[in-house]
């Protein structure tokens, strides 16, 4: 058996709710009231959730930077470690169109899963360059190549 329809109305369970709350009863003001509370919570702890993380990451990222410096210091850089941080720092901003390092702490939550990402594939390059014996050089110059191109 076939059946044929002009219209066919499909409902999500946000488009049931929206509509319900067209009936303009009280039960359904309470369930469209309950569904937007829980949204904005679930954000909220999605958002906490993620700035932990990115505190996770950028220690981590810390840590082997100090790495990379110690390294670079034995091939004869005369840079200060300072530099090393700005520079790295300023390089992340810039891929993900951050204008200084305090936009970090009110970027969304989009943004800073990119930041932990690069800061996390940055880290994991450096170690394995370090490991490989290649120049701080060529592994700044890679860094900045290949990184650069991806964002």
């Amino acid at each position: 058996m076939s059946v044929m329809t002009r219209t066919l109305y499909l409902w999500t369970r946000r488009g049931a709710m929206r509509h319900a709350k067209m009936l303009n009863t009280d039960k359904a003001w309470d369930v469209f009231e309950m569904l937007e509370d829980s949204y904005f919570v679930l954000e909220n702890f999605r958002q906490m959730k993620m700035r932990e993380q990115s505190k996770i990451t950028r220690r981590n990222f810390t840590d082997v930077l100090k790495e990379f410096i110690a390294y670079a210091q034995k091939q004869g850089t005369s840079r200060p470690p300072v530099a090393f941080y700005s520079k790295y720092s300023a390089l992340v901003n810039k891929w993900v169109g951050l204008p200084n390092k305090k936009a970090r702490d009110t970027a969304p939550s989009d943004t800073v899963a990119t930041i932990n990402f690069i800061e996390d594939k940055i880290a994991q390059f450096m170690s394995d360059s370090i490991k490989q014996n290649i120049p701080y050089k060529d592994i700044e110059r890679r860094i900045e190549t290949f990184f650069g191109a991806m964002f």
